[in-house]
């Protein structure tokens, strides 16, 4: 954080471009984050969603569902429009994954 979020953020797409952490919670939280304190809410909400698909235990999720209902109230205070429906834009490997609540 020492050069921005925008500088963050870049390190954390080559992260993900590895595609070694696809699946770990907290690539896309740290991600969601970064792009929050940018303005970029839509961006911002379907990454915290993704995370929240991810996350491993009920505090982690309860604690992505605040940030996340947080970036929507931003999001709606700027009249954007939200970001499409999470099953149509997160890769398939998300879909399946051993954490996801049914």
């Amino acid at each position: 954080m020492a050069d921005g979020p925008a500088a963050g953020l870049g390190l954390v797409e080559q992260v993900e471009q590895s595609g070694t952490l696809s699946i770990y919670h907290l690539l896309s939280a740290t991600r969601a984050d970064l792009l929050r304190r940018l303005g970029r809410s839509d961006e911002a909400a379907l990454a915290y969603r993704r995370a929240l698909a991810l996350a491993p235990t009920d505090a982690e999720r309860r604690y992505l569902s605040k940030r996340l209902a947080e970036t929507s109230v931003a999001r709606e205070r700027t009249g954007r429009r939200p970001a499409a429906p999470l099953a149509h834009r997160l890769p398939q490997v998300i879909r399946g994954h051993p954490t996801k609540r049914k």
